[in-house]
């Protein structure tokens, strides 16, 4: 019994156990907003007739999207003027410095022979200095994670035997590992494959799929920006997950009470939005990628002040308990920093961001964090973040979160607990 992490934007877990066989059995259901951004931002551009690779490497600029409003009307939170508190470290640990070595295999198929990048463009994508997925891990991680590899770590392309409206997804990535090896081609050695096919969505509904238990994923050459979808399936294979966006009922943060956008985050790439940014703060602690001095765990009033998550010093991420259930308050702070210069400009950012995410009991976090969005009656997408003055209210657990100012260095939040 093997785990799929599928992208399937019709569940909530990225880890997926699929029963008797590896293969996927589930297509992809597409939100109706989906189509509307994919034709809103068009494909891959070719130039001279091959894949333009640049393109790859850069943002897909979508519209302003919107979602169904919820008719939410907030009720107005108690009011506590609390003392400071000093932050307490948190018990969450971050993993050690680690490098990764992954490799690239290129394959096409009996009814698409076409090479559609150059396995030196994939090399450039994977390895190089520019916007290539080496400096991606490396800034998200904080440098705790690194990527080697050059042009001796691509490989094919190699003619898979099955047509592309096989939708065999699994065997077409077993099989081009099998015709690695055939060739002598050490890929045993490496931690994780990325196995790039040629344009199948002319005749296989599928999107993209990671198998975390085999280390391996297909994706499609075709996708809007090959990095981000790069960067996603990755992300599977080392233990993030999708990233959600909720809008709840006023002082009522329950997921069985709340509407649910799937892969809609539009702060994070284990989203389905299509932009290269960094992770969120929930799955970077997924990760253990954040330093342990960069986390502080409010339990008691206080005010408190948040780096931007991009920042390599200062405190970064405020995590506060939801004791009415095995969740956690993970509040972040982003700006246009790095990668998250590809937050799409229609995105605000002048507040915090607050995430749910499942704890266990050793305090580490699982599973598919879910972004409140804190303006719920606002239909715009891009304004899910806090905004100055704004009060959210867990009223369940009786403490209040208020955002007090931000500029591009900080925002300042004080916790206030009502009992």
């Amino acid at each position: 019994m093997d785990k799929v992490a599928p992208d399937s934007l019709n569940q909530f877990e990225a880890d997926q156990v699929i029963q008797n066989t590896p293969q996927p059995t589930k297509s992809k259901i597409i939100l109706t907003l989906i189509p509307l951004l994919i034709l809103l931002t068009g494909f891959i551009v070719f130039a001279s007739g091959r894949f333009n690779y640049k393109t790859a490497m850069q943002i897909v600029t979508n519209p302003s999207p919107t979602l169904q409003t919820l008719p939410i009307q907030p009720t107005p939170p108690h009011t506590i003027t609390p003392t400071y508190i000093s932050p307490q470290p948190s018990t969450v640990k971050s993993k050690p410095a680690t490098t990764l070595k992954i490799a690239v295999i290129l394959i096409n198929f009996s009814n698409n022979t076409e090479q559609e990048i150059l396995p030196s463009q994939i090399s450039e994508l994977m390895y190089g200095e520019g916007n290539s997925l080496k400096n991606y891990l490396s800034e998200n991680s904080y440098g705790r994670l690194g990527l080697k590899g050059d042009s001796q770590d691509i490989y094919g392309w190699y003619f898979i035997s099955a047509p592309a409206s096989s939708c065999d997804i699994h065997n077409w990535g077993i099989e081009a590992q099998n015709i690695a090896r055939s060739r002598g081609s050490p890929i045993d050695s490496y931690d994780y494959l990325i196995i790039v096919a040629a344009d199948y969505t002319k005749s296989c509904q599928a999107w993209e799929y990671a198998y975390p238990d085999e280390k391996f994923t297909v994706i499609n050459v075709q996708a809007a920006s090959l990095l981000q979808q790069m960067a996603h399936e990755l992300g599977h294979l080392i233990g993030a997950n999708h990233a959600h966006l909720i809008r709840c009922p006023a002082e009522n943060f329950t997921l069985d009470k709340c509407e649910i956008f799937n892969t809609q985050d539009p702060f994070d790439v284990m989203a389905y939005m299509g932009y290269v940014t960094q992770f969120s703060a929930a799955n970077k602690l997924i990760l253990g990628w954040l330093p342990d001095s960069s986390i502080i765990t409010v339990n008691k009033s206080g005010t408190y002040e948040l780096n931007p998550l991009e920042n390599n010093d200062g405190i970064r991420v405020i995590k506060i308990p939801k004791p009415d259930s095995n969740k956690m308050y993970v509040l972040s702070y982003r700006q246009r920093i790095g990668f998250d210069k590809n937050i799409p400009d229609w995105e605000k950012l002048e507040g915090i961001s607050v995430q749910l995410a499942n704890q266990s009991s050793d305090g580490k976090l699982y599973g598919d964090p879910f972004l409140i969005d804190a303006n719920p009656g606002i239909e715009f997408l891009g304004d899910t973040n806090m905004n100055d003055g704004q009060i959210l209210t867990d009223n369940v657990n009786k403490f209040t979160i208020k955002q007090i100012s931000h500029d591009e260095k900080s925002a300042k939040v004080k916790v206030t607990f009502l009992n």
